[in-house]
């Protein structure tokens, strides 16, 4: 997730169903908004929530508070609906234009050397 503009987020009625899958879905979010990307800030990185097609009512009902407020704030479509695709190409960001075709799509990340850790 470092460096990324967009979390896309599928839930499917198996993954409501295990809690363990909302504690990682809590955590995930938390740390896609808390990671530095380049100059944006956490309000203009954007989760984007797309429900699986047999995913129900009573299935979004079941998620916890906690983890709903989370959902509740940003975009969410089903996979199902007529605009599905129309809206996915509305949320994702622009591509990144780089200077020349030598030049990388990932931002450098300097960390210490691993020969420290062994």
């Amino acid at each position: 997730m470092h460096g990324s503009r967009l979390l896309i987020l599928y839930v499917s009625p198996e993954f409501i169903r295990k809690d363990l899958n909302l504690l990682q879905l809590t955590n995930c979010i938390r740390n896609f908004k808390k990671e530095k990307s380049g100059s944006l800030s956490a309000e203009e990185k954007k989760i984007f929530i797309i429900y699986s097609k047999e995913t129900s009512e009573q299935h979004t009902n079941n998620i916890p508070e906690s983890v709903g407020k989370i959902i509740l704030a940003n975009s969410k479509i089903k996979q199902s609906d007529p605009g599905f695709w129309d809206e996915l190409a509305r949320v994702l960001p622009s591509p990144i234009v780089r200077e020349s075709p030598e030049e990388p799509f990932y931002e450098q990340i300097h960390s210490p050397s691993q020969s420290a850790f062994v």
